[in-house]
C-alpha cells in the first residue's frame, strides 16, 4: 500500500528524469522574466514624468 510520503521520492525522481531530458533535447526555460511592453505614447509620459521629478 502506497504511503503519502512516497509522493515526495516519485516527485523528486521525475523532476531529476526530467530535467535530465531536457537537457539531451537542449531544451532551456529560462528564468521567469518580467516585460512591461508600452506604447510609444506611454514611454514617452513615463520619461518625461521621470525627468521632472
Amino acid at each position: 500500500m502506497a504511503q503519502f510520503t512516497d509522493q515526495f521520492l516519485v516527485r523528486h525522481e521525475f523532476i531529476k528524469r526530467l530535467h535530465a531530458r531536457f537537457a539531451e533535447e537542449g531544451i532551456v526555460i529560462r528564468f521567469p522574466v518580467r516585460e512591461l511592453r508600452l506604447a510609444p505614447e506611454e514611454r514617452a509620459l513615463l520619461s518625461r514624468g521621470s525627468a521632472g521629478a
